[in-house]
């Protein structure tokens, strides 16, 4: 299973560098959700794919998205949750040593043997962690993961 969620990710990280949303849609159901990182709701595969598309013809034209997966857990037979880290930056340069930019929660379904993205949370990866500055409460009550773990 994580075999094939790493597979869908690439997937995301390839079409992202081709500037391909036909590719990038591909990755999602038909109905399908993205949230966008400042709040804004995509629907659809389509709408997904259209919306990146108008991405990488402007604002993030020739960047890669360099995605690792931090953790995933199967809740069912057909459902599972991954967690990533994400880096932006421009094609002709190496992945910065700066924590990940983007900090995505996606909701994966199994349909007809392979995975697809349900929802994809992009969460900036900026700003407080958890509870404030001191997470030493959190932490020890397995609350909270600090960046990096």
């Amino acid at each position: 299973m994580r075999a094939d969620i790493a597979g869908v990710i690439s997937n995301l990280e390839t079409a992202w560098k081709n500037a391909d949303g036909n590719a990038w849609a591909a990755q999602f159901t038909d109905d399908a959700d993205f949230m966008v990182w400042f709040g804004y709701r995509l629907h659809g595969a389509d709408a997904i794919g259209y919306g990146h598309q108008d991405l990488w013809d402007g604002f993030y034209a020739g960047t890669v998205f360099d995605l690792e997966i931090v953790a995933v857990r199967q809740i069912a037979d057909d459902i599972a949750i991954a967690h990533l880290d994400g880096w932006v930056y421009p094609a002709e340069e190496t992945r910065p040593e700066t924590p990940a930019v983007s900090k995505p929660i996606v909701v994966l379904a199994k349909q007809e043997n392979s995975w697809k993205i349900e929802a994809f949370q992009n969460t900036p990866g900026f700003g407080p962690q958890c509870f404030g500055n001191d997470l030493s409460n959190a932490v020890a009550r397995g609350g909270c993961v600090p960046p990096g773990q």
